[in-house]
């Protein structure tokens, strides 16, 4: 069995992995920064992503989330002790919250291990896009070594828990490091509705509409995903949200 191991956030990344970097390849298929993710057991948290996941696209089946992407969390908590385990993940939300989830997967499984972040040199909005194959390997030489991953685990929980205040004060004790946490955890505030203000990427799509002066999803959404690098949304997720304010 392979000791070393890589956890890849999502196929586009899977499809142009370098095959001269040694390893297995474990792909989170996920979007934990949108959609229910309490659960007092692990079947709960599941069957509740599974239908969560499912009423975004009618032809994705909930059983289709346990082929795709509890296989692969399964594979992540069969990891031996001991291992080298690489986590290629971005700056912005999406990735980072589905980083916290990884992190914490793997401190409930093994006891000894080694973990390193993969992360692009220069953030743009094209991530590990902007890279190609000798790009990525050259990425994996400068990997940084994640040496508190109990406290990257502890910001899954607080997320889970939906406790703000404690994933501020987590973020803190790792800023010096990892800046980027930080400021994942500022953008995530910056998006929850408080005081019927909906929350800034809800306000940015209002402001969209107005300006192009249209209804119409598809041009808001490629002016909206230019702007907001910073969160990763994807287009079911914006697609949410814009309905969303559609019906209200």
């Amino acid at each position: 069995m392979s000791s070393i191991f890589h956890i890849l956030n999502g196929d586009a990344l899977l499809d142009r992995f370098p095959d001269e970097i040694p390893g297995e390849r474990i792909v989170l298929r996920e979007c934990l920064m949108d959609g229910n993710v309490t659960g007092k057991t692990e079947q709960e948290f599941y069957q509740n992503r599974a239908h969560f996941i499912s009423s975004l696209d009618e032809h994705f089946t909930m059983d289709e989330y346990y082929e795709r992407s509890v296989s692969e969390f399964e594979k992540i908590s069969a990891i031996p002790d001991g291992s080298e385990v690489n986590l290629w993940f971005e700056d912005d939300l999406f990735c980072q919250i589905n980083l916290w989830f990884a992190v914490h997967r793997i401190l409930n499984s093994i006891t000894r291990g080694t973990l390193f972040l993969v992360r692009p040199v220069k953030q743009t909005r094209f991530g590990f896009s902007a890279y190609d194959k000798t790009g990525l390997v050259e990425l994996l030489a400068h990997k940084i070594p994640i040496t508190s991953p109990e406290v990257i685990a502890g910001l899954w929980e607080a997320y889970k828990e939906n406790d703000l205040e404690k994933m501020k004060e987590i973020s803190s004790t790792v800023s010096s490091t990892f800046g980027f946490i930080c400021e994942a955890v500022s953008n995530h505030e910056r998006r929850i509705p408080q005081n019927g203000d909906p929350g800034y990427p809800s306000k940015l799509l209002l402001q969209i509409k107005s300006e192009l002066g249209t209804e119409s999803f598809g041009p808001v959404f490629l002016e909206f995903n230019k702007r907001t690098p910073e969160f990763g949304y994807g287009d079911l997720q914006v697609k949410r949200l814009f309905d969303s304010l559609t019906k209200n």
